[in-house]
């Protein structure tokens, strides 16, 4: 289940990043990183704990702001299939001024505020 927490995590990062208009290449890197660092912190607490390489005690005192950071995602998850769902049906319907919307960092940043709460 690590691993495909591992693996799944940056690829929800790069999927709520990159799709964004007026962001910059540097921009989008830099936050697709951090979402993904961020992300896989639980996951490698939890695999640090399996394999007995750090005490409980050390690790205890991070589970709850991993399980937070893993609920954020989870919630940028379905905000991220809303959103390109919304787009999608705006391209189809050929409202491109508001398909150009729907991608602007504002709207993605401001789910993030909202799911960090």
């Amino acid at each position: 289940m690590v691993s495909i927490a591992t693996f799944a995590i940056p690829l929800l990062a790069i999927w709520l990043w990159w799709p964004l208009n007026r962001m910059s290449l540097r921009a989008r890197i830099l936050a697709t990183l951090l979402t993904a660092m961020l992300g896989i912190f639980p996951a490698m607490l939890l695999q640090l704990l399996q394999t007995g390489a750090v005490p409980y005690i050390h690790i205890a005192p991070w589970q709850v702001p991993s399980g937070w950071i893993l609920a954020i995602l989870l919630m940028l998850a379905v905000f991220v299939v809303l959103r390109d769902l919304l787009w999608l049906l705006a391209a189809l319907t050929g409202r491109q001024g508001l398909a150009q919307l729907i991608h602007i960092p504002a709207i993605t940043v401001g789910a993030l505020v909202v799911a960090g709460g």
